[in-house]
């Protein structure tokens, strides 16, 4: 179903381009990923995925030959599409151009959350550096201890706690909300299959990329835990 998804999404776009021998390429690329996913293990799950989404991402720049970003402008064509009421052409080039940014702010977000968590599981430093963003508005809370801010406490925090033991961190149930510039990512973190936290991340649109600006984790309640796996 994630490669339907992705291949249709991103074939439509460079189709739009007239970039037929793109299309196929990309295709193909995709449902070797799908074939590959349906074998392996799931801790390779989100290596695939992280792989998925960064091409059909990077479909999605292709296709777009604005020098502005138009996840940013987002809220500003969707304002244009509720007033274009007389106007079906430019109300159908708006609704076009509202969904590829929608798609393409999707895909962006997924990835920068998955490699977040690559990066917590493989204690990787410097790409949990650069998926930070720069501003000095940060914040980051992680379990039992005090809340960091900014841009320096905070990577100070994630060097100290690489060099700590190394834990697998599995991301699930995860739900995106994007409103324009800034994306919620809500999720359930699976800790060496022994325990669960809850966490909430934020992301903002830098210079055409999504930054992480806030994080924050907390366990889950015993019962709860007992409850979800019941269902």
């Amino acid at each position: 179903f994630i490669t339907s998804l992705f291949s249709s999404a991103c074939i439509h776009f460079l189709n739009m381009m007239n970039q037929p021998a793109v299309c196929l390429s990309l295709m193909l690329n995709l449902m070797i990923f799908g074939i590959t996913s349906a074998f392996s293990s799931t801790s390779n799950s989100n290596i695939i995925i992280s792989s998925m989404t960064s091409v059909a991402t990077t479909s999605c720049l292709y296709a777009n030959t604005s020098s502005e970003d138009p996840i940013i402008q987002l809220p500003q064509w969707q304002a244009q599409l509720a007033e274009a009421t007389d106007d079906p052409d430019k109300k159908a080039t708006l609704k076009s151009k509202i969904d590829q940014a929608k798609m393409s702010a999707e895909f962006g977000v997924r990835k920068a959350q998955s490699q977040f968590y690559e990066a917590f599981s493989n204690q990787d430093y410097d790409l949990m550096s650069n998926l930070w963003s720069n501003g000095q508005d940060t914040q980051c809370n992680h379990p039992g201890m005090p809340r960091m801010t900014g841009r320096d406490e905070i990577l100070t925090s994630w060097r100290d706690l690489f060099n700590g033991p190394q834990m697998d961190v599995e991301p699930t149930e995860t739900l995106v909300d994007i409103c324009g510039g800034t994306a919620i990512c809500k999720c359930l973190e699976q800790i060496d299959t022994s325990s669960k936290l809850e966490a909430l991340n934020i992301y903002k649109r830098e210079e055409g990329e999504w930054k992480m600006t806030f994080h924050m984790a907390s366990p889950v309640l015993l019962a709860q835990i007992d409850d979800d796996d019941t269902e």
